[in-house]
């Protein structure tokens, strides 16, 4: 079970399986891609199926930083990139090809080496082939930090004959 607790401590279930090494939704098993792990990801804190919204957590691994010990931008934006996409596959199911067309990033202030990020993802719009998504980064206080918008492609994954 997953939870997720907002800063006034409250916790409610989520509404979807966490992302593991492989996850079980109701339909099928789908393994965490290989990328989750360079991005330090931590957790699934929230999945909602039925308004496309997901919260992951990433920690932010001294590999992800350049001088400093300040992460650098295309990292933060790979977090917004990957729950935004994630935020699909809550809304469409793990058979899903989620392609990133356009990702914009806007950033308020840095992330430290070491810090817990929270990244939001949800789906504005969920047409048959393109979806439109966006997304906050928040550090450990609630802040934001960074936030996105994107356009996205979407297929289903073909079976190989």
């Amino acid at each position: 079970t997953t939870f997720y607790e907002d800063r006034t401590g409250h916790r409610t279930v989520s509404k979807g399986p966490a992302m593991s090494d492989t996850t079980t939704s109701g339909r099928s098993k789908r393994p965490k891609p290989p990328m989750m792990d360079v991005l330090g990801y931590r957790d699934t804190l929230h999945v909602d199926r039925e308004t496309g919204r997901v919260i992951y957590q990433f920690e932010a691994l001294p590999s992800l930083c350049h001088s400093g010990g300040v992460v650098q931008g295309g990292f933060i934006g790979g977090w917004l990139d990957a729950v935004t996409a994630g935020a699909v596959f809550a809304k469409r199911g793990s058979g899903t090809i989620v392609s990133t067309l356009e990702l914009k990033v806007s950033y308020f202030r840095r992330v430290d080496a070491g810090m817990v990020v929270t990244a939001e993802g949800w789906v504005e719009h969920l047409g048959t082939r393109i979806a439109f998504m966006e997304g906050t980064l928040k550090d450990p206080t609630g802040t934001v930090v960074a936030k996105a918008s994107t356009t996205a492609r979407i297929s289903d994954h073909k079976k190989k004959t």
